[in-house]
């Protein structure tokens, strides 16, 4: 498998974990010492801190899917990429007992790099917000682990 293909799957991969809100194979994207750049806590350094902040904020999502607009990858040989990916993530959140849809777009800035087992992972991830707001919301979640009404009760 190309590098580039190595990258995308590492994105693909990322994306899906937001998406199923499996922390543990989420995490297993990054490198032990990684850093994650993101809008109000700023950079956050280690797996550890990395796992720690994003459960936090994932777990307050119903549901939350990150699209990958365009991609583009540099590589910097066998070992070592970079890319910088445009994303919309839509989102749902339970706020006051209804259930609120918003989406955000923006780009990752990535410095990837193959780790001791042979795999790609992060090793940088920055994001940049372009645009958020709330979307009204009027359809109903399908999928079975989300099975909600449009007033956000089960």
């Amino acid at each position: 498998m190309s590098v580039e293909d190595e990258v995308r799957n590492l994105i693909g991969a990322y994306c899906n974990e937001v998406t199923s809100a499996d922390p543990a194979r989420w995490i297993a994207n990054w490198l032990p010492d990684a850093t994650w750049g993101i809008p109000g806590p700023g950079r956050i350094v280690g797996r550890d801190a990395i796992l720690d902040h994003f459960t936090s904020i994932r777990t307050g999502y119903v549901l939350c899917v990150q699209e990958v607009v365009s991609l583009t990858i540099s590589v910097d040989g066998p070992d070592r990429a970079s890319a910088r990916a445009y994303v919309r993530e839509l989102q749902w959140k339970t706020v006051d007992a209804e259930l609120r849809h918003s989406e955000l777009i923006g780009w990752y800035d990535d410095r990837i790099a193959r780790d001791a087992d042979g795999a790609l992972r992060f090793a940088e991830r920055d994001f940049t917000l372009l645009a958020s707001s709330p979307l009204p919301w009027e359809g109903r979640l399908h999928r079975k682990a989300y099975e909600l009404n449009a007033s956000g009760s089960a």
